[in-house]
């Protein structure tokens, strides 16, 4: 992730042997050492992927004659209700986002191809966005997999860093977790009623009053967030949930460039832990139960991600070089390097079917692995405007999110990732996800979007096609 040091233009994994291990306490930083503020958190970061907000390009629109004063002020000045409906947006009384396009069809298809002209994404490594058709080798069909639902114009999750993008967590179909970059709150669909579920401001002890919130986790046990400086903080949701007294909190590390930039919630022989990834070179896993770190991996680069297989053996690890490096979630140890990407990756993910996973980075392209060999890719897919940001599966295996830093999610069929969907809209992407698999009713998809004007919380459900209930189907 983009630090206050120079990034490396060429890296090399360790061996085996050459990876730092931690496996007793007195190895480790003190949690509760409060580490001085991290001169990444005083740094502001908005002239990077940020031409995306929507004042911004409606200003843009207007100085290249797309939109006339009258357009641009209607714009600027939109007001929308606190929920638009597909209903409202079927009948022509609102876009899905609230937007009044004058000429509708046309104004907004011109739009949207001077969006498309117009925005440059951040990439680390010179030319690694160019010549993307050469590269990928899966073109999905567009189809409607998901429909429409609503947006919550009253509920916007907020950046705190350009390049993390995991601020929304579904805990069910109706029950969303963001943050706010100072707490964490929960939002029900189903009532409108916005709660905070972890409040820094509330805990008794003397690392702080506020945590400046780069990256969140939830599970339909606990929620844990993680800081720009080292800190994470996390909340049991099977104790209180209407009390937002954090369960246990500390500070991983008090290196300068400590922010963390992912989180993400493991069972590990029953146990719940935490892992995080670190700008200190430093995948750290943290018992729940415990509020201890029980180990610590550092490798010679920034980490950005990481996601744990369904068994909790293995292990994906990307950061701040091309590669890709597979290892013994225990150990830490080196399994395995990827190799293709042109650029810095920021996100990967595990399907629960225990086999397939995929990497998304800065060169536009998501990678789809099968971890039975990985000797090339199943499937390389390309984005339509910047960075794969987001990776999701949801837990039938069945479907994939891809989210670029703004304007398109990408929903894929991974039977054979030749069936998809690109969901567009206007704003900056704060965070996706599926809600958990229910056996009664499909899971939701949504997405966070963070903007002054047409932010909120989007929610999508499966299209229901009659066939799909044909006898056919079960017929031998």
């Amino acid at each position: 992730m983009l630090s206050i040091h120079e990034p490396f233009n060429s890296i090399e994994f360790p061996d085996e042997e050459d990876v730092e291990i931690f496996e007793h306490e007195e190895d480790l930083e003190d949690p509760q050492h409060s580490p001085e503020v991290s001169l990444l958190d005083q740094y502001q970061f908005e002239y990077f992927e940020r031409n995306a907000e929507f004042f911004e390009f409606a200003f843009d629109l207007l100085k290249h004659h797309i939109i006339d004063t009258d357009v641009f002020y209607a714009l600027r000045d939109i007001r929308r209700p606190s929920v638009i409906t597909a209903d409202q947006v079927e009948s022509g009384l609102f876009s899905d986002q609230g937007i009044h396009w004058p000429d509708k069809l046309k104004t907004e298809y011109m739009a949207r191809e001077r969006r498309l002209r117009a925005y440059t994404g951040y990439s680390n490594v010179s030319g690694s966005q160019s010549n993307l058709l050469s590269v990928i080798d899966r073109r999905y069909t567009n189809e409607k997999i998901f429909h429409f639902k609503a947006t919550y114009t009253a509920v916007r999750p907020q950046l705190v860093h350009f390049q993390l993008r995991n601020l929304m967590c579904p805990l069910s179909k109706n029950n969303i977790l963001y943050s706010d970059s100072r707490t964490i709150k929960k939002f029900n669909s189903d009532t409108g009623e916005v709660n905070d579920v972890l409040d820094r401001t509330k805990s008794k002890t003397a690392l702080g009053r506020w945590i400046k919130i780069s990256t969140m986790a939830a599970s339909k046990e606990v929620a844990v967030a993680g800081g720009v400086s080292g800190q994470y903080v996390y909340k049991n949701l099977d104790s209180n949930f209407e009390d937002s007294v954090p369960s246990a909190e500390g500070v991983m590390t008090s290196d300068v460039n400590s922010i963390t930039n992912h989180a993400d919630i493991i069972r590990t022989n029953g146990a719940l832990r935490a892992v995080f990834s670190c700008n200190d070179c430093m995948v750290r896993t943290l018992d729940l139960t415990t509020n201890r770190i029980i180990s610590a991996h550092k490798y010679p680069l920034a980490i950005n991600c990481t996601a744990t297989s369904p068994d909790s053996k293995i292990r994906l690890v990307v950061g701040d070089t091309p590669e890709t490096v597979v290892v013994d979630a225990s150990s830490g140890k080196l399994i395995s390097t990827l190799t293709g990407h042109r650029d810095y990756s920021f996100a990967c993910a595990w399907s629960n079917d225990g086999y397939t996973f995929a990497t998304g980075n800065q060169d536009m392209t998501c990678r789809v692995y099968d971890y039975r060999n990985t000797t090339r890719p199943l499937h390389i897919i390309g984005a339509q405007l910047g960075a794969i940001r987001s990776l999701r599966f949801d837990d039938s295996g069945k479907y994939m999110l891809m989210a670029e830093p703004v304007d398109f999610v990408h929903a894929i069929n991974t039977r054979d990732f030749s069936r998809g969907q690109i969901i567009d809209f206007w704003g900056d992407i704060a965070g996706i996800g599926f809600s958990p698999y229910n056996a009664f009713d499909d899971s939701s998809l949504w997405i966070g979007v963070c903007d002054k004007i047409v932010g909120g919380l989007m929610q999508f459900d499966r299209w229901r096609d009659d066939s799909e209930y044909s006898l056919d189907n079960i017929y031998i």
